[in-house]
C-alpha cells in the first residue's frame, strides 16, 4: 500500500469501520493477529435447510388480494410478486387450504422468499410479544419499552413521561449477500434514536397550545391493522388555522379540513422544543435538550452499540438458550443465528510507504511530514505555483507580530522539531512573498 504526499490533501486509511448505508451493514469488531484483522459485522445468517419449497398461489387481482386479507388477514399472510398472490398458513386450519401449491426455490426466487421470511418473522414475534406494537411491517422496527433507553425519562415531568421520550429504535432489514460463494439470507439489526411524541392536536389545542404555522402529520390505522402496527403516519403540512375540532391544514393538494385527533405535530428537535418551553419552560426545555447532547457520544459509541446488537439478536432470535423455529402450518421454517457473522478471510493491512517522486525513489517507511521534510513533495517538478503571495490584514498595533510570523512561516523555526525548514523550502517554493496591510482595508471590514 502506497500514499502519493504532494501539494495535495490525500486522506489517510483509517483502522476502524466504515457504514455501507445502502445496506446498512456496518463492522463492529476486529481481532488482530499481527497484520491481520478478523471482522465481526451485524449480519445474523438465516439457517434454511432445504433448496426448495412449496407455497400456495392464486392469480392476482386487486379484488382478490383485498377480499382474502378481509376474511383470512387473522391467520394467514398474502404477497404478491408478479401475476400471483402468495398465501402463508401461519395460524389457520391445516386441513382448509387457499389456492394451489406450487414449487418455489429458496434462492432462485428470492423475492418469494424474502417476502415469506418477513411475514412469518413478523407474525411470530407478533406471537412472543404481544405488547409491542411494532412501527414498520418493513424495515421491521419497534421501540424499547424498557425506561433505561429513555434518555430524557427521569427528566421530564411525571405527566410527560411516556406521552414525551427519546427512546432507542431496533431495526431489522432483510439481505441476501454472497459469502465464499454461497447465497445467504440474514437479518441486519441497527440501533436508531427516535422521538416519541403520543399527544395528539386535539390534545394540544384543549391545553391551549397555539397549532397555527405548526407542520402536523396525519395518523391512519391501516384497515385490519389495528394493535398490529402503529398507525401509518404521513407528513400533510402546516396549520393554518383552527375550527373548533377541526384544522384547515395548507397541503400540496390545497387547504384540506381535518379531524384534530388524527393530527399530530411533526417529531422535531423544534417542535418539541417549543412544545416543551410552552408546557414546562424555556429553561426545562433546554435542558431536556442539552441532557440528550452529553449522552449523545455514549448512545452511538461504537462499542455500546455493538454489545445493545448482541443482546437484542439473543432477545429476537433465542428462548431459552435455544434457537427460535420460525415456521407456517406449510413447511416452510427457519432459524437465525444469535451471533455477529464473523469474516472468516482476513485482510492483511501492511505499513504503508509514502513516496515523494514519480520514480519511487525516494521513499520514508512510516512518516509523511519526515519524508516531506527530507525530499519535498511528490509534485515539485510541475507544481506550477512556484512563487505565492500571502495577504495578512491586520491592526497596526500588531503589525510586527505579523511580520514576525511571516518571517516564521517562509524561513522556518529553527529550534522546532517540525518547522525547521519553513514552508518556503519545505514544499520547494522559489519565493514566498508576504503582504501586510495594517490600514484602510482593515478598517473597511471591521466597518
Amino acid at each position: 500500500m502506497k500514499n502519493v504526499v504532494g501539494n495535495k490533501f490525500v486522506p489517510m486509511i483509517k483502522k476502524y469501520a466504515a457504514e455501507e448505508n445502502k445496506k446498512k451493514i456496518k463492522l463492529y469488531s476486529w481481532k488482530s493477529e499481527g497484520v491481520k484483522i478478523e471482522m465481526q459485522i451485524n449480519f445474523f445468517p438465516i439457517n434454511i435447510t432445504f433448496d426448495k419449497y412449496q407455497i400456495y398461489s392464486e392469480e392476482y387481482t386487486d379484488e382478490r388480494l383485498i377480499k382474502l386479507r378481509e376474511q383470512f388477514n387473522s391467520t394467514h399472510s398474502f404477497f404478491r410478486n408478479n401475476d400471483l398472490i402468495y398465501i402463508s398458513n401461519k395460524d389457520g386450519d391445516e386441513n382448509s387450504t387457499l389456492g394451489t401449491l406450487v414449487e418455489r426455490s429458496v434462492i432462485e426466487d428470492d423475492k418469494v422468499t424474502s417476502s415469506l421470511i418477513k411475514h412469518i418473522f413478523f407474525r411470530t414475534f407478533k406471537d412472543r410479544f404481544a405488547n409491542y406494537t411494532p412501527v414498520d411491517f418493513y424495515p421491521f422496527r419497534f421501540f424499547s419499552k424498557q425506561t433505561k433507553d429513555d434518555v430524557i425519562y427521569d427528566i421530564l415531568p411525571s405527566d410527560l413521561r411516556d406521552r414525551i421520550a427519546y427512546k432507542k429504535m431496533i431495526e431489522l432489514h432483510l439481505r441476501l449477500m454472497r459469502y465464499n460463494g454461497v447465497n445467504q439470507f440474514g437479518f441486519v439489526i441497527n440501533i436508531e434514536r427516535n422521538w416519541i411524541f403520543n399527544k395528539n392536536c386535539e390534545e394540544l389545542k384543549l391545553e391551549g397550545y397555539d397549532l397555527t404555522g405548526i407542520e402536523v402529520l396525519h395518523a391512519e390505522i391501516l384497515p385490519g391493522l389495528h394493535n398490529i402496527l402503529a398507525p401509518n403516519e404521513e407528513l400533510i403540512g402546516d396549520v393554518r388555522e383552527i375550527k373548533g375540532e377541526k384544522a384547515i391544514v395548507n397541503t400540496n393538494e390545497g387547504l384540506k379540513e381535518l379531524d384534530l385527533k388524527e393530527l399530530f405535530i411533526r417529531k422535531t428537535k423544534y417542535n418539541i422544543s417549543n412544545y416543551l418551553s410552552f408546557k414546562t419552560s424555556v429553561e426545562k426545555s433546554e435542558e431536556v435538550l442539552n441532557v440528550i447532547e452529553k449522552k449523545r457520544q455514549e448512545i452511538y459509541n461504537a462499542k455500546n452499540i455493538y454489545n445493545e446488537i448482541k443482546s437484542i439478536a439473543k432477545h429476537l432470535f433465542t428462548e431459552n438458550g435455544e434457537q427460535i423455529l420460525y415456521k407456517n402450518k406449510d413447511s416452510f421454517c427457519f432459524t437465525v443465528n444469535p451471533d455477529l457473522m464473523d469474516l472468516t478471510n482476513t485482510i492483511e493491512l501492511k505499513n504503508p510507504t509514502f513516496i515523494f517522486d514519480y520514480a519511487a525513489t525516494k521513499t520514508h517507511p512510516s512518516y509523511p511530514d519526515l519524508g516531506l521534510s527530507t525530499f519535498g513533495p511528490y509534485d515539485s517538478i510541475n507544481f506550477d505555483i512556484k512563487t505565492p503571495n500571502i495577504l495578512c490584514i491586520c491592526n497596526r498595533n500588531t503589525r510586527g507580530h505579523f511580520s514576525n510570523f511571516l518571517s516564521s512561516l517562509k524561513n522556518g523555526i529553527p529550534n522546532s522539531k517540525y518547522f525547521q525548514k519553513g514552508l518556503q523550502n519545505k514544499y520547494d517554493k522559489q519565493h514566498l512573498e508576504g503582504h501586510i496591510s495594517s490600514g484602510d482595508l482593515f478598517e473597511s471590514i471591521l466597518n
